[in-house]
Formats: structure tokens, C-alpha cells, sequence
């Protein structure tokens, strides 16, 4: 939530308004919400939340009346979402997609001049589209901890995971 208030200061016969913008910050990115459950027979129920919010800026006109107008720049969020319940066994790899999302640009570059003549002109220019799809696919691998000792190992497993997917250095010394 944004809001604006203003606040007058007099000094003699001068009265000068000033405005104050007051911000609200907000998420942005990937954000994922899951609830385990454990059934008597050793099944993982999983309530699975995922959302992704991508961020742009819009410039808002603000009409303060007497203390004039100006323009405030603004954080515009576009949130998508889904939701689902899977069930699975311990250690069993659960893969949730369904958040996608589609984007197309235009380019266009030409000889300056050139590139507009009526008839012609088509020759010196160059008109580009692009058409980019992504899809957010989620890994979960729902894991039971027997005791200590099973938090220990898993812990030692999943550090060596993540080790395995961190980037190389290929170039050497």
C-alpha cells in the first residue's frame, strides 16, 4: 500500500506544503508453500503452494491539490499461481509443473533514413520477433526422519547435492 500526505509549514505570511510518500514493501520472486503429512500406512500427503511475482514499474500522476501534482513511481506485481495435493513414499521424487508463462518481443533496426522510403524501403531493414516460453518445474523429495542419526546422514546427502550442482570453473590456473 502507498499512501501520501502533506504536511504545511507556515513562516509568517508564506505557507509552504510538502509532500510525504509512505511505501509498503512486497515480495517478489519465486515463493513456495508446502504442508507434509504423514498417513498411517507411511504416505506423504503434500499441500503443495507455489507462486512466482514479477515485478514492473508504472509511473503514477498524483494531484495534491493546492501543493501541485507530481509524478510517483510505483511497483506493479503480477502474481501466478497454483496449487496441488500429491501423495507419495518416502524418498520418492514428486515433480509439480503448470506455472508457465509466454512472452513475445519485436525488434526492429533499419539504415537510418533508408529504411522508411515508401517501396523500397523494406530492403534496408530488418524486423525481428521472439517468442520466449518458461515453465517452472518443481523437484520435491519428501523424506521421513527415523532419529538423529537419519537427520545426520540426510543433511551429509543433501550437502553433496547441492555441491553437485554448483557451476565448475573449467578454466584452469
Amino acid at each position: 500500500m502507498t499512501s501520501v500526505s502533506t504536511t504545511t509549514t507556515a513562516t509568517g505570511s508564506t505557507s509552504t506544503t510538502t509532500p510525504s510518500v509512505t511505501v509498503q514493501p512486497f515480495f517478489s520472486g519465486v515463493a513456495l508453500d508446502v504442508t507434509p503429512q504423514i498417513d498411517d500406512i507411511g504416505n506423504i500427503i503434500l499441500h503443495i503452494h507455489p507462486s512466482v511475482s514479477n515485478v514492473t514499474t508504472v509511473d503514477k500522476p498524483i494531484n495534491l491539490g493546492s501543493a501541485g501534482s507530481f509524478s510517483l513511481t510505483l511497483a506493479s506485481s503480477t502474481v501466478f499461481e497454483t496449487d496441488s495435493v500429491v501423495r507419495g513414499r518416502d524418498g520418492q521424487i514428486v515433480a509439480i509443473g503448470g506455472l508457465m508463462r509466454q512472452a513475445s518481443t519485436s525488434d526492429r533496426s533499419q539504415i537510418p533514413g533508408a529504411g522508411d522510403v515508401p517501396g523500397v524501403g523494406a530492403l534496408f531493414r530488418n524486423n525481428k520477433q521472439a517468442m520466449q516460453k518458461r515453465e517452472l518445474v518443481i523437484l520435491l523429495k519428501p523424506t521421513v526422519v527415523q532419529g538423529s542419526a537419519t537427520w545426520a546422514q540426510d543433511m551429509l546427502e543433501t550437502q553433496q547435492r547441492v555441491q553437485g550442482l554448483a557451476p565448475r570453473n573449467t578454466l584452469e590456473h
